[in-house]
């Protein structure tokens, strides 16, 4: 599966140049250190994850590479035959991808926004689907070849146990971040930010309305605040499974759901002229 990224996605992104851990490091090189080298200069990470490597160290720790080589999260697993709730570690802290057209189509479209230089949204699109049959049937040989039977279940204790760790990280975070607005609040007199009426009205988004994205399809919008980046959207999405999701606007694909009312039709009469 690895093998085949590596020799697709230069064929949709001709600006890519891949590296695959398995492959390109020299035999006898330090491991470890030629895996943080590459990172300081790359812009994105697949991790393809199997029902054998899910639990790998090796794969955990590549993960955990990635997460803290990439502060914005350019990083990806992709599953073979696995669920998201199959995956723990490192590796669940990432966006997932599955082998489906249109999640694959999402992740070449993020690979290609982390280039230096990244190709419009038509000439992505039409690379992707020219080379995608290419991927298709090198990855339904891979599935031939994958072992028969589901994953092992996850004991139901170990999932409670970890997201009880979960919550503890959290709430440490957010006592950090307490003690440290209040040494700063000590320091420095308090500032409140407010949009102004120019930003609340550039607002492309308002409570209720409808919204299309395409990867999670359409959806209604909770909730829509104005902060100091931007517009930020919190969407419930009509399809199962999906759920809720919040976007920063500027940064997301949402389009909004315009609802065309056509005009009342004109009412028959007679015309009588004098």
């Amino acid at each position: 599966m690895a093998d085949a990224f590596h020799a697709w996605l230069p064929s949709v992104l001709q600006s890519v140049q891949t590296l695959l851990s398995a492959e390109d490091i020299d035999k006898g090189a330090r491991w470890v250190s030629e895996i943080a080298k590459e990172l300081d200069d790359s812009g994105f990470g697949v991790l393809c994850v199997t029902r054998e490597n899910v639990s790998s160290e090796w794969l955990n720790f590549e993960a955990g590479a990635l997460s803290k080589a990439f502060a914005i999260g350019r990083a990806a697993p992709v599953l073979v035959d696995l669920k998201p709730t199959d995956v723990t570690g490192p590796l669940a802290t990432f966006q997932m991808a599955t082998l489906t057209k249109q999640d694959i189509h999402g992740l070449v479209r993020s690979i290609n926004g982390a280039c230096s230089e990244p190709l419009d949204e038509p000439r992505v699109s039409a690379a992707f689907e020219q080379w995608w049959p290419v991927l298709q049937q090198q990855l339904d040989g891979v599935r031939k070849v994958a072992p028969d039977g589901p994953p092992a279940k996850r004991d139901t204790g170990e999932m409670v146990e970890e997201m009880l760790g979960i919550m503890r990280s959290v709430q440490r975070d957010v006592s950090n971040l307490v003690q440290i607005e209040d040494e700063e609040r000590d320091a420095e007199p308090i500032v409140v930010w407010k949009p102004t009426k120019a930003q609340l009205a550039s607002a492309r988004f308002s409570e209720g309305t409808r919204a299309r994205h395409p990867r999670y399809g359409d959806g209604t919008i909770l909730k829509s605040t104005m902060t100091r980046a931007g517009e930020e959207v919190v969407v419930k999405f009509d399809e199962a499974g999906t759920g809720v999701k919040i976007f920063a606007v500027a940064e997301s694909e949402l389009a909004p759901i315009y609802t065309v009312v056509a005009p009342p039709a004109p009412q028959s009469g007679t015309v009588v002229q004098k």
